[in-house]
């Protein structure tokens, strides 16, 4: 999907009935919420580029056991960045 906007990728993984997980944590939010106001999507999972690989999946993995189907419709979920597990 690499060089769609936004809103394309989020009318494609809507159709397809999928969670998106992306790095774009500038932008995707403003289009994300603007595409709920017209259709729902099964929901974002934002996850920031200086986050290893490995954290990344294991963040993933925690969320995928801890949510529910329906419990990401039309929401946003923000993984940390490394500053947060620096602590």
């Amino acid at each position: 999907m690499e060089g769609l906007t936004g809103p394309v990728v989020l009318a494609i993984a809507a159709s397809e009935n999928r969670v998106l997980v992306s790095h774009d944590v500038s932008t995707l939010p403003g289009h994300f919420r603007l595409f709920v106001r017209r259709r729902n999507s099964p929901g974002l999972i934002l996850i920031p580029q200086q986050l290893t690989v490995g954290l990344a999946i294991e963040s993933l993995l925690l969320v995928c056991d801890a949510c529910d189907a329906g419990d990401l419709e039309n929401r946003i979920c923000l993984i940390p960045s490394l500053a947060m597990y620096a602590a």
